[in-house]
């Protein structure tokens, strides 16, 4: 968390290759941080942080925590416990390096690596 104009919000910082703009699941990401800010203290932060590179030489991007999405928020979360609940869950990319990189890789049934 860091104040900015004297509200908390949340921030995520990321060490990796710096990006045009922030990726989706890292706005989805930085939202769930926001919702859980607002149901631990009944208040939304009006937006989250996300930045990206190295210390001292960041790229910050501004996620506004709007309605539209906060509700695809929301409608994400339920996918994922619907699918939890069945327990019918897919991989859904062909990327090997990502699937390299993945920590649950010795476990998936779906490995591509």
């Amino acid at each position: 968390l860091e104040e900015e104009d004297g509200v908390m919000v949340p921030v995520e910082i990321k060490t990796g290759r710096v990006p045009r703009g922030p990726y989706f699941s890292h706005i989805l990401q930085i939202a769930a941080y926001g919702l859980v800010l607002e149901e631990e203290y009944g208040t939304r932060p009006p937006y989250g942080l996300i930045k990206y590179g190295p210390k001292g030489d960041e790229k910050e991007f501004r996620v506004e925590f709007d309605e539209d999405l906060m509700a695809l928020l929301k409608e994400k979360v339920e996918l994922m416990r619907q699918g939890m609940e069945s327990g019918d869950v897919h991989r859904n990319h062909r990327r090997k390096g990502k699937c390299y990189s993945c920590s649950r890789r010795t476990d998936c049934p779906e490995s591509l690596a």
